[in-house]
């Protein structure tokens, strides 16, 4: 993007949201940040596109926030379809998503919500972009990981975040 963006910011729209930007959420155990991420926005012809995107939650804990080196190689453990407002704290800097080789996750779509059948097999869809129907095959993987459409917050007592604090504790000692 070529918009010249001032670190840190909070996002009240999505006008300057691009994929890799970053956040620290603070965890329920305290000192500890995890680490949310824009994986996409919404084309401004989306009748969304000015309040929602597609968040990640990181595989990263640390006691102090993120920061554009300590998230790298980092996994994506979880993703939302994302209000601005549930950012609540600024976006502190961006890391190119395709640094870490991350894009969007598969999802299903079953609510017919992206415009498209809604009666219809559900929609595979990577982030904000449908990738045709899903084969019975894709369906069951995905609802096996729990892959289907989300929306709110993202899971802060994430059962990986736990042992990620857990190891971070042990390895502090």
């Amino acid at each position: 993007m070529s918009k010249k963006i001032p670190y840190p910011f909070i996002a009240k729209s999505t006008a300057y949201l691009e994929a890799g930007q970053f956040w620290a959420i603070a965890l329920h155990e305290p000192g500890y940040y995890g680490c949310g991420r824009v994986l996409q926005t919404y084309p401004s012809t989306a009748s969304n596109a000015k309040r929602w995107f597609i968040a990640g939650l990181m595989a990263w804990v640390d006691t102090k926030p993120p920061t554009t080196e300590s998230i790298a190689n980092c996994e994506i453990i979880q993703q939302m379809d994302s209000h601005c407002k549930e950012i609540d704290s600024p976006i502190v800097g961006c890391r190119s998503l395709e640094l870490d080789n991350l894009e969007p996750l598969l999802w299903l779509n079953a609510s017919g919500s992206d415009g498209s059948n809604p009666h219809g097999r559900p929609s595979l869809m990577r982030g904000v972009d449908k990738l045709g129907e899903a084969t019975v095959a894709e369906h069951k993987e995905l609802v096996r990981l729990g892959r289907t459409w989300a929306l709110g917050n993202l899971n802060v007592n994430h059962p990986l975040l736990e042992r990620l604090i857990m190891q971070h504790q042990t390895r502090v000692r």
